[in-house]
C-alpha cells in the first residue's frame, strides 16, 4: 500500500494507493462476477435534493446480502485492510475528527456499479467517515468517475485499486461516466466498494 495524506488546510483526506494485494483482488473479483446480476438502481434510497435522486447508479447493500460475512470476501478482507496502524495513525493525524475512526466500532458496506452516463450529485453521507475503493476491468473502458469534493474544489482521480477515506461531512460527487455502446452491460464499468464507518452507541437494558 502506499498512502498519500491529502493536507488540505480545512478539508484533509487520505489517499491509499495499491489497497489490496493481487492475492486479495483475484478473491474480490471473482465475488464482483458473482454480484454483477445484484445491483440494481436504487432511486429511493440515495440522497435526494428537491424529491429528485442525486446519483444514477446500480448497488446493493452487502450486509442485507450476506448473513454471515465470512462468506463474502470484500466484508472479510475489509478489517484488517483498513484498520491497520500505518493507516489509522496517518488519518488521525491528518483529519481532526480521524479520533472518531481510531475508536469506531460500527460499519456498513455498499457495492456500487456504473456505467454510461452515470454519475453522483454533491453530497454528504450519514456517517462519521466514509472509505471508497474504486475497481474496474483493464484496461479501463471508461472515461470520468472521479471523485470531486465540491467544498475543496479537489478531483480525485479513479484509479484501479485506489482507496479514499475521508469524514463523511464533506460534500462530494462522482463526475458521470462515459462509455462506448459496445462496452455496455458487459462488466467494463466502475466498481465502488464504500464503507460507511461511525460508532454506534449501545443502549442497556436496566431492570
Amino acid at each position: 500500500m502506499n498512502l498519500l495524506p491529502i493536507q488540505d488546510e480545512k478539508f484533509p483526506f487520505l489517499v491509499i494507493d495499491n489497497f489490496y494485494s493481487k492475492e486479495n483482488l483475484n478473491l474480490i473479483w471473482k465475488e464482483l462476477d458473482f454480484l454483477i446480476d445484484k445491483v440494481r438502481p436504487e432511486d429511493k434510497v440515495v440522497a435526494q435534493r428537491d424529491g429528485k435522486p442525486l446519483a444514477s447508479v446500480k448497488r446493493v447493500y452487502l450486509d442485507t446480502l450476506y448473513n454471515d460475512r465470512k462468506t463474502s470476501n470484500i466484508l472479510e478482507f475489509f478489517p484488517s485492510q483498513l484498520y491497520n496502524d500505518e493507516i489509522r495513525d496517518t488519518y488521525v493525524d491528518l483529519v481532526p475528527s480521524g479520533i472518531n475512526f481510531a475508536t469506531s466500532n460500527y460499519d456498513s458496506t455498499q457495492l456500487s456499479y456504473y456505467e454510461n452516463k452515470d454519475g453522483y450529485k454533491p453530497h454528504t453521507d450519514v456517517f462519521q467517515h466514509t472509505a471508497l475503493t474504486w475497481l474496474f476491468k483493464e484496461p479501463k473502458k471508461f472515461e470520468g468517475g472521479d471523485l470531486v469534493f465540491t467544498q475543496s474544489n479537489t478531483k480525485v482521480d479513479c484509479m484501479y485499486n485506489r482507496t479514499v477515506l475521508f469524514p463523511s461531512w464533506y460534500y462530494h460527487g462522482v463526475t458521470q461516466i462515459k462509455m462506448n455502446d459496445e462496452d455496455l452491460n458487459k462488466g467494463f464499468g466502475r466498481w465502488a466498494i464504500t464503507h460507511f464507518i461511525n460508532f454506534k452507541t449501545f443502549m442497556m437494558e436496566v431492570t
